[in-house]
């Protein structure tokens, strides 16, 4: 009686592990449908806010920098950090690489410009400066 009984226990305990296996596969599943569900709702909700005309023209505004007729707009750079020298002939390559920097001193240290200078200059020169 013993020896049926162990011979049980090894003819049953593969197809016990098979079933926790496939139980763990199932719960797995469940969370990442729960998971794309979810996703899908805030898509949804993102997609119904582009049918507001408010919305799409706060992106305009944000993204694209687009102004209301009769608006003026200005856009404020870090032209003292551009380097001349960069070969993409983007001014935001050079201030995304200035950025994204990963150095970081351990001191603390004053700033090589003066700002109020360099923003006196800005305005100066954008109210005298005459576009080509």
């Amino acid at each position: 009686m013993i020896g049926v009984a162990i011979f049980a226990v090894f003819a049953l305990a593969p197809q016990v592990k098979l079933l926790y296996d496939q139980q763990v596969q199932i719960s797995d599943l469940q969370k990442q449908n729960a998971a794309t569900k979810a996703s899908i709702d805030k898509m949804s909700q993102d997609l119904k806010r582009w049918d507001d005309p408010a919305y799409v023209r706060a992106q305009a505004r944000d993204r694209l920098y687009y102004v209301m007729p009769g608006e003026i707009s200005f856009l404020v750079m870090d032209a003292g950090s551009v380097n001349k020298n960069d070969t993409s002939n983007t001014v935001g390559s050079a201030l995304a690489a200035a950025k994204n920097s990963s150095t970081i001193s351990a001191k603390v240290t004053t700033t090589k410009t003066n700002w109020a200078s360099n923003l006196t200059s800005s305005i100066i020169g954008a109210g005298l400066v005459q576009p080509k």
